[in-house]
């Protein structure tokens, strides 16, 4: 509130969001307040206002004048509480800060005794509520104490409005009680972690005000404080209004706040908001609000919507303009709303009368704004309207190529007959066509993941009870994989069979079936029709029409390295690489196999390994020596150790791989 309000505002304004309207304790017009906020206007001044010689220039003649009595804390006084009272005149309306510091005296985990500048209650209270203390006095913090806490920072304000009043002079514009009050609930104030003990506070006020016979008592605070000082679901005492800052720099802003709802489950009566000029706080009450099923499913009328009225309609009646935000959307106040229904009708408040009922019909999902516009102001709510029924099943994306080996997720999405998109459908069964082509997980689930295995158009077919829907989507080969590929595991230890083979087309053969001849470009790899031979250096094998695999074929190599498999058909050349690993060691060289070593110096030994077929063994055997004392050796587990001469003699130097072994003389000398 004020400075101290739009200080907390900023820091939790992107956070604000609002919720409906209600109960209000003044009746004035909106337009009177459009006229007024040039001149008089509508306010809230305290302390900030307030100047070594006296109060600020103020607006003159306030419509509303909302005055603060403390010094932005309990239990002190604005120095300017009897000038304000005196500018706002019978425009009066007061708040009071209100905070729950907890127990006066805290007690620590060692025993010390700490005493804190609170006005919690020190000795037993009887009533309000019966405050029963601990020792040392102070520290025990309950619901009924912090109740008793808040009737006494409330009855210690009204104490101060009493005196104040008696310091002005007797006059006709005079404020004279009873007053609205209105309490100041914002995290600048200190509060306990307990939403239950604040609540408990704040009620405690609001009770001892009620009991002074107030006009009526209500709570402003902000969205974020009035989701951490107390809850949504905080009980307060029957009654209980709500003064909102919105953080709006306009009226009209700060009046779009009045279709949300409050937070003392009376809703919304006054919202606050900060213009530029001149700077103070402004407000401006709401007028009514629109309560029923808001919540309509699409195509279907609801009835039983309620314009409220925050007081009787004058002399003459209200006659209000309904409109909605949404182009489908339509009234009646005759019997249930539907497609004939005009998208704005006159809703009739007679004299005396606070509320008038009206029908609704809309096919927009989603949250539509209704208005309610007359000569008193703008009443506005927010109707979500729900899909109606599924009536029509699709495929999303709606558009899809995926390339061969990809994969990609499919959604049913269901739709009502108007066109409302309803979500996933969870309950969808999943099909594909040719299956050759594609695969995809059947479900029931809302979402499947199809996969392209050949290059050609798939139907995919979701059905959700009896409603099916069907996509086209096209498989390509995968970015630079030319025609084919030759599938299966690619490598081999030389002199073994590969694995299972297979020529593999991207595109499905057509009605012939392809003959393609597989060859190796080693010049010892064959190829056979079987794991055990026999091996020949070139090899057919047949695609059956329509299909995309070959029969099987099987490879072996004994050269290492990489090999090139190769199938051909007429100018068609499909390759892929084979890897080739050496096959078991059975050979293994040093070099040198003799060596002349002086003493104290070292030389570098190299083992070669070797398998069957000639190919080198990378890997590093096992060295050791014949005897010890003669030669060191850097490493027993290198390809190529250093051994150096440590005494003359002679010894033989081993390399160990398994069963493999070779050996190099050694002869150290001076």
């Amino acid at each position: 509130m004020c400075q101290q309000v739009r200080r907390q505002f900023t820091r939790t304004q992107g956070r604000v969001a609002l919720a409906i309207a209600v109960v209000i304790a003044v009746a004035v017009s909106l337009t009177s307040f459009a006229t007024a906020a040039t001149s008089g206007g509508s306010w809230d001044v305290s302390w900030p206002q307030c100047s070594g010689t006296g109060i600020e220039s103020l607006p003159g003649a306030p419509t509303i004048g909302i005055v603060g009595v403390n010094n932005g804390y309990p239990f002190s006084s604005n120095s300017c509480l009897a000038a304000e009272l005196q500018w706002a005149g019978t425009a009066s309306q007061l708040y009071i800060n209100i905070d729950d510091p907890g127990p006066a005296v805290r007690v620590s985990a060692t025993g010390k005794v700490t005493q804190l500048p609170t006005r919690w209650p020190t000795i037993a209270q009887a009533s309000p509520k019966k405050c029963v203390l601990t020792k040392p006095n102070g520290t025990t913090a309950t619901p009924a104490c912090a109740f008793d806490y808040g009737w006494n920072a409330a009855a210690d304000a009204y104490v101060r409005v009493t005196n104040a009043l008696k310091t002005l002079p007797s006059s006709a514009s005079t404020p004279t009680p009873p007053f609205a009050w209105w309490l100041d609930v914002e995290s600048a104030n200190r509060w306990l972690s307990s939403t239950t003990l604040n609540t408990a506070a704040i009620s405690g006020s609001i009770a001892y005000l009620d009991a002074q016979h107030a006009t009526s008592v209500g709570i402003y605070a902000n969205r974020n404080d009035s989701h951490t000082i107390f809850t949504p679901g905080s009980i307060f005492p029957a009654g209980t209004v709500s003064w909102l800052a919105t953080g709006a720099t306009t009226l009209a802003g700060g009046l779009g706040f009045c279709n949300y709802s409050g937070f003392t489950q009376n809703g919304l009566a006054m919202v606050q908001y900060w213009p530029h000029t001149p700077r103070l706080d402004a407000d401006a009450p709401c007028v009514g609000y629109i309560s029923g099923q808001l919540n309509p499913v699409a195509g279907t009328p609801v009835s039983g919507l309620t314009v409220h009225l925050l007081h009787p309609a004058p002399t003459g009646g209200v006659t209000l303009t309904l409109t909605s935000s949404s182009s489908a959307g339509r009234f009646s106040v005759n019997g249930p709303a539907g497609p004939g229904s005009p998208s704005n009708v006159l809703l009739t408040i007679p004299a005396t009368q606070s509320t008038a009922t009206f029908s609704y019909w809309d096919t927009h999902a989603g949250s539509q704004g209704i208005t309610a516009l007359g000569a008193l102001g703008r009443i506005a709510n927010t109707a979500t309207v729900a899909p109606g029924p599924v009536r029509t099943l699709s495929i999303a994306p709606s558009t899809l190529t995926l390339a061969v080996g990809a994969s990609r997720t499919l959604t049913a999405m269901g739709s009502d007959a108007w066109g409302n998109a309803i979500g996933p459908a969870p309950t969808t069964i999943w099909s594909v066509t040719p299956s050759l082509a594609a695969t995809i997980s059947h479900g029931p689930a809302a979402a499947v993941t199809l996969r392209g295995v050949a290059a050609e158009p798939v139907t995919v077919t979701a059905t959700h009870g009896s409603l099916v829907a069907r996509r086209t989507i096209v498989i390509v080969p995968p970015v630079g994989g030319g025609l084919g590929t030759i599938s299966g595991v690619g490598h081999v230890v030389a002199g073994t069979s590969s694995g299972p083979l297979n020529v593999r087309l991207w595109t499905p053969a057509g009605v012939n079936p392809v003959v393609m001849t597989v060859r190796s470009s080693s010049r010892h790899g064959v190829v056979s029709t079987s794991p055990t031979g026999p091996w020949t250096r070139s090899l057919k094998v047949q695609i059956a029409p329509g299909a995309i695999y070959s029969t099987p074929f099987y490879s072996r190599e004994t050269t290492a390295g990489v090999a090139m498999l190769t199938a051909t058909y007429g100018s068609t050349v499909i390759t892929r690489g084979e890897s080739v690993r050496a096959a078991a060691p059975v050979r293994l060289l040093i070099t040198p196999s003799a060596l002349r070593l002086a003493l104290g110096k070292s030389f570098m030994l190299t083992a070669f390994t070797r398998d069957r077929f000639g190919n080198m063994v990378s890997v590093a055997p096992r060295w050791g020596l014949s005897a010890g004392g003669r030669v060191h050796i850097s490493s027993v587990h290198r390809h190529a150790p250093s051994v150096r001469g440590v005494r003359v003699g002679s010894v033989h130097v081993t390399a160990t791989l398994g069963a493999v072994r070779g050996r190099s003389l050694i002869i150290v000398v001076r």
